[in-house]
């Protein structure tokens, strides 16, 4: 299976870019040399032949070469991203050490009850970094809080 995240990923999009580039190509090649591929299309007019050639080639392939230049973009720039794995950054507390991190901790934090971290107030704007759930990441900013959080452990 491929990873859409990391730098897998970004070159999956690079490489679906430039696929989707060339058939793009290809589909604008198509509509501009239509009269020749298939001759019974042209057509006498008053100004000389034309050509009755759908737009449908033409509008496929220019969404296709928009589309493949900007996920080839997006590749590069996921190649080049670093990755950070969230994980690492916050100690899991045992239930007993997280009741005590809420009493001992400088106030205003948060404290996710599904990963058991505290979180810094600046490291986060209220969904909990780690697991992105907004409904376990509660904020602590007075002893009200701190119980209810505690009460939320127990």
């Amino acid at each position: 299976m491929m990873k859409s995240e990391g730098k897998q990923g970004g070159i999956f999009k690079v490489l679906w870019g430039l696929f989707l580039g060339a058939f793009g190509v290809v589909c604008i090649g198509v509509f501009w040399s239509w009269g020749t591929l298939f001759p019974d299309t042209v057509m006498m007019g008053p100004q000389g032949p034309y050509v009755l050639a759908p737009r449908g080639p033409l509008l496929v392939g220019l969404g296709a070469l928009v589309y493949g230049f900007f996920a080839a973009m997006t590749g590069v720039a996921q190649m080049i991203r670093p990755e950070y794995v969230l994980e690492d950054l916050w100690e899991v507390l045992p239930k007993a050490k997280l009741v005590e991190a809420v009493a001992a901790q400088p106030r205003p934090f948060y404290v996710c009850t599904r990963c058991r971290i505290v979180v810094k107030a600046n490291e986060t704007m209220g969904p909990c970094p780690r697991c992105d759930s907004g409904v376990d990441c509660h904020r602590v900013e007075d002893d009200d809080s701190a119980r209810m959080v505690v009460s939320l452990l127990a």
